[in-house]
């Protein structure tokens, strides 16, 4: 069986590898791709994080993929430490 990429993969692909990529350079491929804004959507639908640009001066725009920002969070909630036989409570919280 052979490796065959989709037009998805053959997009995604390109966009990790350009800065910005548009329909001029779809239409470049071999084989071209016609409906990239359709390929892109489905791409979004995904969970990939796709912006775009208008380009000045033409009627197409441009697609970026940008890194999804993974939240920091902060340290999960601790259990205060067990108090030791003879200790009181009031010194856990002074």
């Amino acid at each position: 069986m052979e490796n065959v990429m989709n037009q998805r993969d053959i997009i995604l692909n390109e966009l990790k590898r350009k800065e910005w990529f548009s329909l001029a350079d779809a239409l470049n491929l071999d084989p071209p791709i016609y409906r990239l804004s359709e390929r892109i959507r489905e791409l979004k639908e995904y969970g990939h994080n796709i912006i775009s640009r208008r380009v000045d001066g033409k009627t197409y725009q441009e697609y970026k993929l940008v890194p999804v920002e993974v939240p920091v969070l902060p340290p999960a909630f601790q259990k205060p430490p067990v108090p030791q036989e003879g200790s009181t409570t009031e010194a856990l919280f002074t």
